[in-house]
């Protein structure tokens, strides 16, 4: 019966599955076997192979996320913080594609914004927040695959490598540019509470009164503040200034959140 079905899914359909799965896992991970949403059993699974498999999920959850947003997506730009080894960023251009969005937005860019590897440049973290951004210490090949967006053709002279700290990034030069664009879906994985306000802050001032998608990577994870109050907080203040009601779609990878922002009737 299984093959059955297997051999009812198109070939080009399986392909593009396929090409999903491996832009959005990163090289060191497994897939996740199952049959159709039924896992398969790990019982003969070695503990090490278990976790990695495990942690998998969070990449398949923003492959789905992608697939979603681009299935209705409202135009304009894609931006990633924290977007350090490409692997989300990479998944989105997937789906873009997928959906032959390309054509249908010969305008929209993607932005991809991080220190990529390097917690040296600029004017640098703050003291208490060093050890953090050290931590993510890499060659910038690694921690900013280049390369890797190559066998996404045309679309890979639309990325935007932003390297740097958002203090020294976030500009109002850049605030001028984005101004001037639309923006169709925010996905923030920054970590630390003082990064995500610094994201908010940032895209309060240059969104429209649009619809637009916002992924937030830490939304049920506990810091000091919480995540999700700032994005209340975030959310309020859209409302507020571009009458923009905050829609929660899903949740992303167990701990993250999917939201949409919609003109309120």
């Amino acid at each position: 019966m299984l093959d059955v079905l297997k051999k009812s899914v198109p070939r080009p359909i399986r392909n593009a599955m396929r090409r999903i799965g491996h832009a959005v896992l990163h090289p060191g991970y497994h897939s996740i076997p199952d049959d159709f949403g039924v896992l398969r059993s790990f019982s003969r699974t070695s503990a090490t192979k278990k976790v990695l498999t495990a942690s998998t999920r969070n990449y398949r959850a923003r492959a789905e996320i992608a697939l979603d947003v681009t299935s209705n997506y409202p135009g304009g730009d894609y931006l990633e913080f924290g977007a350090g080894s490409l692997n989300s960023f990479r998944s989105f251009i997937a789906a873009f594609d997928l959906n032959g969005l390309a054509e249908r937005f010969p305008d929209s860019r993607f932005y991809a914004f991080d220190i990529f590897g390097d917690p040296d440049q600029g004017s640098g973290p703050p003291k208490e927040e060093r050890a953090y951004f050290e931590h993510w210490r890499n060659p910038f090949e690694v921690a900013a695959p280049i390369a890797s967006l190559s066998s996404y053709g045309a679309l890979k002279d639309r990325c935007v490598i932003v390297n740097g700290y958002f203090q020294d990034t976030l500009t109002e030069k850049l605030k001028a540019e984005f101004r001037n664009r639309k923006i169709g879906f925010v996905f923030v994985d920054v970590n630390i509470a003082s990064s995500y306000k610094q994201v908010f802050d940032f895209l309060l001032d240059v969104m429209k009164p649009e619809r637009i998608f916002i992924e937030i990577d830490e939304y049920f994870e506990e810091h000091k503040p919480p995540i999700h109050t700032l994005y209340q907080d975030f959310a309020a203040k859209a409302k507020q200034r571009y009458n923009l009601d905050s829609m929660y779609m899903r949740n992303a990878g167990a701990f993250g959140a999917l939201f949409c922002l919609m003109p309120a009737a």
